[in-house]
């Protein structure tokens, strides 16, 4: 937007408080401009880094604060577990499921949960069974992963059942317009999401009953992203950006940028359980 645009467009938002009419948005590109929520905090991953990462992004006090590092090797997925001090990641270009335990402000070795016959690339816990263990109510969240090869064949969410796995999905490239780089999640509502990831023109995807629906469509890519209602969410745009999604506008909202990152993947909102170092 030009300042000329930028001039008249604060004019009109002045004049409308001072006369307490609607400002008529549709002369000035259709919709107002979405609007994150305030105080707004994060994780998020890189998975150019090496070690790699979660680090957090944080409006207050305003700053960033590192969550976890690894040894060595990537670290392109992950979720915390909302109950638990534990986090649960994956390389994005290896098979086995890792995870980390933090305890009495420490963090422990971390080791393999479970190893896979193909590549990992999306991780993420899921209340799916609310209600149903009142007496641990951390047994009713269950992880969930997902293998793809972006263009070449379908890919597949599974659910971790004790040391196996089920199938819970199976995506069908023909259904996401040719392409699915493995990420997906869950909204408020329990409704299963897919977004393409790591190519341009990315799409949302919500998946119902009656079949998969393409609910958003930008410029650029989409990998990771978490719920903040059932009608909004964060992603990561696989460079060096987070973005603000609001679905029932259809626009997004920059909220994060970071120059030094190389492929910024995925999101997740910060734990009650973690109080930072």
């Amino acid at each position: 937007m030009r300042w000329r645009e930028v001039a008249v467009l604060s004019l009109a938002l002045g004049l409308s408080s001072l006369l307490g009419c609607q400002l008529p948005w549709g002369r000035f590109g259709g919709v107002p401009p979405v609007e994150p929520p305030v105080g707004l905090q994060f994780a998020f991953a890189d998975a150019g880094a090496d070690p790699g990462f979660v680090r957090a992004h944080l409006d207050t006090p305003p700053g960033e604060e590192t969550v976890y590092t690894r040894g060595s090797g990537g670290l392109a997925s992950f979720c915390f577990h909302p109950g638990a001090p534990k986090l649960y990641f994956v390389s994005g270009e290896g098979n086995t499921l890792w995870r980390a335990d933090y305890i009495n402000g420490t963090w422990y070795e971390e080791f393999p949960v479970y190893p896979h016959g193909e590549v990992i690339r999306c991780v993420r816990f899921v209340h799916d069974e609310p209600g149903q263990y009142p007496e641990d109510p951390t047994e009713e969240w269950h992880l969930f992963f997902s293998v793809a090869s972006g263009a070449t064949e379908d890919g597949v969410i599974y659910r971790v059942v004790g040391r196996s796995v089920e199938t819970y999905y199976t995506v069908d490239l023909d259904e996401v317009d040719g392409y699915w780089g493995g990420w997906f999640g869950f909204s408020p509502t329990g409704d299963l999401y897919l977004s393409s990831g790591n190519r341009t023109q990315a799409a949302l995807y919500r998946v119902s009953a009656g079949g998969v629906e393409k609910v958003y469509q930008g410029s650029g890519s989409m990998a990771g992203f978490v719920f903040l209602s059932p009608t909004t969410l964060l992603f990561a745009d696989w460079g060096q950006r987070v973005y603000f999604l609001d679905l029932e506008a259809g626009e997004t909202a920059l909220v994060y940028e970071n120059t030094e990152l190389e492929q910024l993947s995925d999101v997740d909102l910060l734990p009650d359980w973690w109080a930072g170092d």
